[in-house]
């Protein structure tokens, strides 16, 4: 049963084939729900929302996000659950650019965080 539960490295490379570009890996993903998660837990939903909104430059509304969410959620694998989120919200390359910029800086400022910690 375990084997059948996508891995983070799925997802990114499902990310990455669906926008054509080398945009997410493991460490990136990591950091995305770590951030996703804390979202939620400040803010609720509302703030999971608007964390989402902010990644992926889009004006989603909330309505429109529960839609995506129920439809992420009755997918079969993660290959499908992303193919239905980028058909729903119509990611540009510009939009999946920003949101690997946006991932690789918070990745930077979290990594020299943690050296600052170590010394």
């Amino acid at each position: 049963m375990a084997d059948s539960i996508p891995s983070k490295k799925d997802f990114a490379d499902c990310i990455n084939q669906l926008v054509g570009q080398n945009v997410m890996n493991e460490k990136k993903m990591d950091r995305l729900l770590l951030e996703a998660k804390q979202s939620y837990r400040n803010r609720g939903l509302d703030g999971f929302f608007e964390y989402v909104r902010n990644m992926t430059q889009t004006s989603l509304s909330d309505g429109q996000m529960r839609q995506l969410m129920e439809s992420i959620k009755d997918s079969t694998g993660p290959e499908q659950a992303l193919s239905r989120m980028v058909n729903q919200v119509k990611l540009s390359e510009k939009q999946a650019q920003a949101i690997e910029n946006a991932v690789e800086e918070r990745t930077r400022k979290a990594t020299k965080r943690k050296r600052r910690r170590k010394k």
